[in-house]
């Protein structure tokens, strides 16, 4: 799952595989991710296996739109062919989408006698740093008033913003941006990108990725806390969006420049402006949950 994915399920709730799902209430919730759980370990008993995203964080009165639970393996294929020997025949599964999205293959669970829940799972490489992207803020504490994805968005966005060393800048003649490198966040960590606005005829619109130029660089929660807060970094910086955005507000906290701070906003409220989030109703969450 990229980040794009992620927030726009997370945030919008537009995960819509499995028919005829319905809400799920937290306590409901736990038990389906227990049931799941040992029914994958009683066929592979040294599964990594991990609930993500809000179970166990959400306040009686809310719900959840599905349930996400990251598994340990090396590719979609060996997923969907780990689910299906576990789920296929069972009388609680209503059906079985491998199709989600390319890292998701999603079933839809029975509970309530009538009702449906839908449980996506999807592969991850490494069950630690999947806890870490995937995180959401704990309701029942009242961390956030958004969920996980707005959290996930901004991070990705810090890291976007924060200089690559010895990154060469090249320009086009009239001072435009003609390459340049720049840090780039998904589910499978952190990585530095070249981009290239060269063209056959002229500067292009949007740069294109060069991937075989790609590097990677970490997917160690400890080390990217590191990498955006050097030694100031701690996990309860991360717990929220407001927390996040209050962190990189703190000279003494958030090592560069002003400048940095300057590109984060703009690349953050640009984006809330494309997908209707209210950027003074936002501010004012911070103020109210943001403390660090």
């Amino acid at each position: 799952m990229n980040l794009t994915q992620y927030i726009k399920q997370q945030i919008f709730e537009s995960g819509n595989a499995i028919q005829n799902a319905s809400r799920i209430p937290p306590k409901t919730a736990i038990l389906i991710y227990c049931e799941i759980e040992d029914k994958l370990l009683s066929k592979y008993k040294k599964l990594e296996v991990t609930p993500l995203g809000s179970i166990g964080k959400k306040r009686p009165d809310q719900t959840h739109g599905d349930i996400d639970i990251a598994v340990v393996c090396k590719s979609k294929k060996e997923l969907v062919e780990m689910i299906h020997s576990v789920f296929d025949g069972d009388e609680k599964v209503t059906e079985i989408n491998d199709n989600t999205t390319p890292s998701i293959i999603s079933i839809g669970y029975k509970f309530d006698t009538n009702k449906i829940a839908q449980v996506d799972f999807m592969f991850a490489e490494d069950l630690e740093y999947a806890m870490f992207f995937f995180d959401s803020p704990d309701f029942t504490k009242d961390e956030s008033a958004y969920k996980g994805g707005l959290r996930g968005m901004l991070l990705s966005t810090i890291i976007s913003n924060i200089p690559v060393e010895d990154g060469e800048i090249e320009y086009f003649d009239n001072g435009q941006i003609k390459s340049k490198w720049k840090h780039t966040l998904n589910a499978s960590g952190i990585f530095k990108q070249f981009l290239s606005w060269a063209g056959s005829k002229g500067p292009l619109k949007n740069p294109r990725k060069q991937k075989e130029l790609e590097q990677f660089v970490s997917r160690n929660p400890n080390e990217i806390m590191r990498f955006i807060f050097g030694d100031n970094a701690k996990p309860d910086l991360f717990r929220s969006a407001e927390s996040l955005w209050n962190a990189i507000h703190n000279s003494k906290l958030f090592p560069f420049k002003k400048e940095v701070v300057q590109d984060i906003e703009d690349d953050t409220f640009k984006y809330f402006d494309n997908n209707g989030i209210d950027k003074n109703e936002f501010l004012k969450n911070v103020k109210l949950r943001g403390k660090v």
